[in-house]
């Protein structure tokens, strides 16, 4: 599975939403820095999606232009 597939399938939202989850239990068991730091990890990993789609495209493009 190409990434950009990956990307721009249903499997992102749910990836959030489990990441979410994660956060969420990770902050009750331990306080408000652990809800801080998940946040920052799903926002990266967010970016490296993002980031892989983007790379996946521009990929693509140029192997077409050839």
């Amino acid at each position: 599975m190409k990434a950009e597939e990956f990307v721009s399938s249903s499997n992102v939202s749910a990836f959030i939403l489990a990441a979410l989850a994660l956060v969420v239990t990770a902050s009750i068991a331990g306080g408000y820095m652990n809800l801080v730091s998940g946040l920052t990890l799903v926002v990266n990993l967010l970016m490296a999606l993002i980031l892989l789609s983007i790379n996946a495209r521009l990929g693509t493009k140029a192997a077409k232009k050839r």
